[in-house]
């Protein structure tokens, strides 16, 4: 099996994005100005119990389901997975925030996983038609041998267990112990990364091994051209925007890797992706040390007693 920790396309989008010769336009002060109005009102909104919900209920996947899709939203991650856990046959697997659908979750059950688990704060209508069309893509053009008998995308995810809770995922108490744990890119929006850290560490069997891929970029920040404008917000200003809504927390690399060690884990980082940044910027500049340019890694774990 080939693994591909972060899907070739990407990494050629992030790093055209973070490379000062690029192209990308910078906007005008004033419509960044626009911007954080705008995110401050959608942050009180989702303060509203009734609009959150609604909003929990429509897609966050940003592209409608295409073969082509395939390779980054499921088989890069689940190619992680199996490859830095050594399979999931015969594994129980918890995933923290699958989000809008869990075509992953059926690639582990299809790859042989004894049980798959899901948690989310936010969790999507995982047996809506628009979810079942991943399933049924997932079976259609499924690449690792043949499609198992009797595992049927249009019944899937009957009879599987998922975590819902109004809190946030890494205050969740009272996990089973799993073989797997693993994340996509939602370390970077939790509110406490000692306690995913901790939350990670109970939820482990004691040979059990955790994967989190995190993205340590700016998100949707990223389209005005510099990638390091979301870090520059004070942080009164960030919590204004994103507060209830579960944006990037903007912790960066070595306060992830010292959490993790803290809570008892031994960390590997199998990979890791650093941008480039422009020497005329002198906030970055006064900051560019390798944990600060970090953009994405993959930090695999293990219980260490």
């Amino acid at each position: 099996m080939t693994l591909h920790p972060i899907g070739a396309e990407a990494k050629n989008a992030a790093i055209m994005m973070l490379n000062p010769t690029s192209t990308e336009r910078v906007v005008s002060p004033l419509e960044v100005s626009a911007t954080v109005v705008k995110e401050i009102g959608k942050n009180l909104l989702m303060t509203i119990p009734a609009v959150s919900r609604l909003r929990a209920k429509r897609g966050r996947t940003a592209l409608p389901p295409e073969p082509r899709e395939l390779q980054r939203y499921v088989f890069d991650l689940f190619e992680s997975v199996t490859g830095y856990a050594g399979g999931v046959a015969g594994k129980s697997v918890l995933e923290i925030g699958p989000g809008d659908n869990l075509v992953t979750g059926l690639a582990f059950i299809a790859a042989g996983a004894k049980s798959y688990t899901a948690l989310d704060r936010f969790p999507g209508d995982y047996a809506s038609e628009d979810a079942r069309r991943w399933y049924r893509l997932l079976a259609n053009h499924w690449p690792y041998g043949a499609w198992p008998a009797g595992l049927d995308p249009d019944r899937f995810p009957d009879h599987l267990a998922v975590f819902s809770k109004g809190d946030a995922v890494e205050t969740v108490n009272g996990l089973d112990r799993y073989d797997v744990v693993c994340s996509f890119a939602v370390g970077e929006h939790v509110s406490n990364i000692d306690q995913f850290a901790l939350l990670t560490y109970d939820a482990l069997s004691p040979e059990g091994v955790a994967v989190h891929a995190i993205d340590f970029g700016g998100h949707q920040w990223n389209r005005f051209g510099d990638p390091f404008l979301f870090l520059k917000f004070p942080a009164a200003v960030w919590q204004m925007m994103g507060s209830a809504r579960g944006e990037p927390n903007r912790v960066r690399f070595d306060a992830f890797k010292a959490c993790f060690k803290r809570a008892g884990l031994s960390v590997e980082v199998p990979f890791r992706l650093s941008c480039t940044f422009d020497a005329n910027d002198k906030w970055v500049a006064q900051r560019a040390d390798a944990d600060f340019l970090t953009t994405e890694a993959i930090f695999v774990l293990r219980r260490t007693n």
